[in-house]
């Protein structure tokens, strides 16, 4: 699947300025090269779905990032809600079930809608370690915590997850290569971020060669001081390692 993708489609531009009004200059600078943008659960609580209506209207396909997890009719009837928004993506902890998981599916399944939103899980957060998830009990790495959880996604329904670069090849192998993997925590150039929470992370090119299908990106792209700039050389970045 990877190899199908191309670099302008793998990336997910994070909108993570509030209020969301001052995402719109992006969104005209980036439209015909970006494909994917993010919306996070702030925006939404802020300001309502209704901020959909501004990529929409440019021609971006959506991801929508707000990670559910709540008992299976709160989640499922949240989900049909959300969908006459229209988003591409949608975001569900895994943690919620596989009754919560197949909830949602079935949502998506019996939708009349054409545009009809993937389910992503996620996994283990990019800002949790392996001492993090001693915390919950779970005594193995991170990284088999994560394929477990993948393995309980794909079963119940779900059409790929959310998990960062350490973890994609061990997704990979344990649920194959149609089950997309979306991947935060991307650095471009191996640049640091001191104002990230995020412990796990990785450069575009590190991911892509270990099979991430889309990679989120905010800061990198939108506190650049030329965004176009900094969005073309990440493309660049990663057409690169597929030479």
């Amino acid at each position: 699947m990877g190899n199908q993708i191309s670099a302008n489609d793998r990336i997910i531009v994070a909108l993570d300025r509030s209020p969301f009004s001052e995402n719109l200059p992006l969104l005209d600078m980036l439209q015909g090269r970006a494909r994917w943008v993010k919306i996070g659960l702030r925006s939404i609580l802020v300001e309502g779905p209704g901020i959909l209506e501004k990529p929409n209207e440019r021609g971006y396909k959506i991801f929508l990032d707000l990670k559910l997890h709540d008992i299976p009719s709160t989640v499922a009837s949240s989900l049909e809600n959300l969908m006459p928004y229209g988003f591409d993506m949608v975001t569900l902890h895994v943690a919620g079930g596989r009754g919560m998981l197949k909830a949602c599916r079935e949502v998506v399944d019996s939708s009349e809608d054409s545009r009809k939103p993937l389910l992503l899980g996620v996994t283990v957060l990019t800002s949790l370690d392996h001492t993090d998830i001693r915390d919950f009990g779970v005594m193995y790495s991170v990284a088999g915590h994560v394929k477990r959880l993948a393995e309980v996604a794909q079963q119940s329904g779900c059409d790929g997850v959310v998990a960062s670069g350490g973890e994609v090849k061990i997704i990979r192998g344990a649920c194959g290569d149609d089950f997309k993997i979306v991947t935060p925590g991307i650095r471009p150039g191996g640049q640091d971020d001191p104002f990230s929470d995020q412990r796990r992370v990785m450069s575009p090119r590190e991911a892509v060669e270990l099979g991430s299908d889309l990679l989120v990106i905010g800061r990198p792209i939108h506190g650049a001081d030329d965004p176009v700039k900094a969005f073309d050389n990440i493309v660049a970045e990663i057409e690169s390692d597929q030479d």
